[in-house]
């Protein structure tokens, strides 16, 4: 609900603050009193782009602020939340400031916002409804969610339903999508890896093998110096020459002291280190023997080992540093080859999955059009009896269920349907405003003062749908007046009842019934002309109606709009009243 406003060197507009309440206020003046810079002051601070003719003569700049009481809208505050806008108290504050000098500027809360984030914001505090304007109603989004409102919770639950099975669907296509757009990498990928693991599977590679195939290779490269160095050895210990064998020579020592030792026992521990001696020596040289017996030079082998160390070190530089990593990656290899290889059936899963799903689209789909389509019966029949009310007892309203056809669309009801987020129709307000016109777009009715009739009329029917906090109309009485100009105001009243509602009039039978009634007025202080804006009470409101009815001031005149005001208020006490 809108709060306070405040004007700062706007138009004739020097410094306006205005408070607002809940109900119905009436802002009335004579004709060029000033009331349009109010409608234009509040067009900007909704979001409109402004002309730097708004700016006072004289000044630099124009301020623009509007406090808005938002405890009651979740929605206004879960968008302000995602902006980063939102403030601990039910709070919103929007301020343009425009310059001749310097880009203008709009802040929400204080802080700087691009004017596209107050575009959103701003429809969910105000609809404002003019003659020259392009009103929300007209837009058919607003219509088909006006329509699902209207339709009750039944509606509003098969709705939801829709768009989760719809979101459902979508995503699945999105896989789907994704799955075929990666279908190309997905077999480079597959036969990459395939490719891979046949060359190392080929290798028949063995955790570790390296390490005794290099040990090998250095026997193989050194084997002449290693069968004279272990030929020379073996010489030593066991098979003599020139000299006694290290064998022979251990055998002959133990002999000794051995004989010595049945004299004197303590040879016996040396006896027994020799005599183990000789059986290590004994060992020793034959193991050197067999060593001896199989080392031989084989260019052949040393060429196998070459080549087997080289393949390895080849495999090493792609795969990892040895055996152990190579086999390794090889595992890892044929785990994602393995899971590619299921991705491959995944699409033909998931087009089972697509086709289940957009079945359920389209049930549902039609569940909700049925629902929409007795909704809009009833919003028919409602909103005609609205304007037989309005003087517009021949209009014609009617609401158009529209599904788009295509060929790769939905099939629903033996037809091919191109189905939406919101349902699989659209819908569209047709008007008739006069017999032999034809049917036409709400957005494409010609006379501004039905338009506001009937808008009028749509907003007052769709009181419990609509749940924007404060509307505004600009001068809904064009064109109308009596019995006509009666019933604007009764239902403007019935709107006001749970909702702030603001209109700009020239009619006394819609400005009695306000609960709240400002005056505009426009007069030359020295040299410069000021607008003002005053509430009245009392005889100040009785005072306004009277000249508003054309009539002679005069006692008259007086009691007329007393009886006007009395009769647009019943329940008020005698005390609310104007003094008489």
């Amino acid at each position: 609900m809108l709060l306070e406003l405040h004007l700062r060197n706007v138009a004739l507009i020097e410094r306006l603050d205005l408070e607002f309440e809940r109900g119905l206020s009436a802002l009335t003046g004579e004709t060029g009193a000033g009331k349009s810079i109010l409608i234009d002051g509040i067009t900007v601070l909704l979001g409109e782009r402004a002309q730097a003719d708004l700016i006072r003569e004289g000044a630099d700049e124009a301020v623009l602020e509007a406090a808005f009481d938002i405890s009651d809208r979740p929605e206004v505050r879960e968008l302000l939340l995602q902006e980063g806008l939102l403030e601990d108290e039910p709070l919103l504050v929007i301020r343009r400031d425009l310059s001749r000098r310097s880009s203008n500027r709009c802040r929400i809360n204080g802080h700087l916002v691009p004017l596209s984030t107050l575009q959103r914001v701003a429809p969910l505090l105000v609809e404002l409804q003019t003659q020259n304007s392009q009103h929300s109603l007209a837009t058919p989004a607003r219509q088909l969610e006006l329509l699902d409102q209207f339709g009750g919770e039944a509606l509003l639950a098969a709705r939801q339903a829709y768009a989760a099975a719809y979101r459902s669907w979508t995503a699945a296509m999105e896989r789907l999508e994704a799955l075929r757009r990666s279908e190309r990498e997905r077999l480079r990928e597959m036969e990459m890896l395939a490719m891979q693991l046949e060359e190392i599977e080929g290798a028949h590679l063995e955790a570790g093998e390296e390490e005794g195939l290099e040990e090998e290779r250095r026997r193989l490269a050194h084997a002449e110096q290693l069968r004279e160095a272990v030929a020379s050895a073996y010489s030593l210990l066991y098979a003599g020459g020139e000299h006694a064998a290290a064998t022979d020579q251990l055998a002959t020592a133990a002999k000794a002291l051995a004989q010595a030792g049945q004299t004197d026992p303590a040879l016996k521990e040396p006896l027994a280190l020799v005599e183990a001696a000789v059986a290590q020596a004994n060992e020793a040289a034959h193991t050197l023997r067999a060593y001896l017996e199989n080392l031989r030079a084989d260019p052949e082998r040393l060429d196998q080992v070459e080549s087997r160390l080289h393949l390895i070190r080849t495999l090493s530089r792609k795969y990892g540093d040895g055996t152990a990593e190579i086999l390794a990656y090889a595992a890892q290899a044929r785990r994602r080859l393995a899971e590619l290889e299921r991705e491959a059936g995944a699409g033909a899963e998931l087009e089972a999955e697509i086709t289940e799903r957009a079945r359920e689209v389209a049930r549902l789909g039609a569940e909700l059009g049925e629902l929409r389509r007795q909704a809009a019966r009833r919003l028919e029949e409602q909103i005609m009896a609205e304007l037989a009310q309005l003087a517009m007892e021949r209009c014609r309203f009617r609401v158009e269920l529209a599904r788009e056809e295509a060929a790769d669309g939905l099939e629903v009801d033996g037809q091919r349907v191109r189905p939406h987020p919101q349902g699989l129709e659209r819908a569209l307000f047709l008007i008739e405003p006069n017999p032999g016109e034809g049917l036409r777009p709400l957005n494409r009715i010609a006379s501004g003062g039905e338009l506001s009739r009937i808008l009028l009329g749509l907003k007052t029917a769709l009181a419990e749908a609509d749940a924007t906090p404060t509307l505004i109309f600009d001068e809904a009485d064009a064109g109308i007046g009596g019995r006509t100009a009666l019933a604007v105001g009764q239902r403007l009243q019935r709107l006001a009842r749970n909702r702030q509602v603001l209109c700009v009039t020239h009619l006394p039978q819609i400005a009695a019934h306000a609960q709240i009634h400002y005056l505009v007025s426009k007069a030359v202080e020295g040299e410069r002309t000021r607008v003002h804006v005053q509430r009245l009470e009392g005889e100040a409101r009785v005072d306004e109606l009277v000249r508003m009815l054309g009539s002679e001031p005069g006692e008259a005149a007086r009691a007329h709009a007393r009886h006007m005001l009395l009769e647009a208020h019943p329940s008020r006490n005698a005390s609310d009243s104007p003094a008489r």
